[in-house]
């Protein structure tokens, strides 16, 4: 499955995605780049782990962004340099 720029250039400030399942999701490439609104975004259920393409993910976005994500997910995102840590919430 492709979400790629899904939410590109969006002009929400929040996303509550905690309902989606994201198994089978290979491609979020850009989903939330230019995305200078949005300071919240829920994927507390997300697994990330399958991505084969997530560059660009967070690209030009809020300073203030923070991502709440799945603690079991941490060191996916922190090893493969998706986000830093100041913007996980888990």
């Amino acid at each position: 499955t492709n979400m790629s720029s899904m939410f590109n250039s969006t002009k929400l400030t929040e996303l509550d995605l905690s309902g989606w399942n994201t198994s089978s999701v290979t491609d979020m490439s850009s989903m939330f780049a230019y995305t200078s609104y949005l300071t919240t975004i829920d994927m507390s259920n997300a697994t990330f782990r399958q991505l084969e393409k997530y560059d660009n993910m967070f690209s030009h976005t809020n300073s203030e962004l923070k991502v709440t994500i799945n603690k079991d997910e941490l060191d996916w995102f922190i090893d493969n340099s998706v986000l830093t840590i100041e913007h996980l919430n888990y």
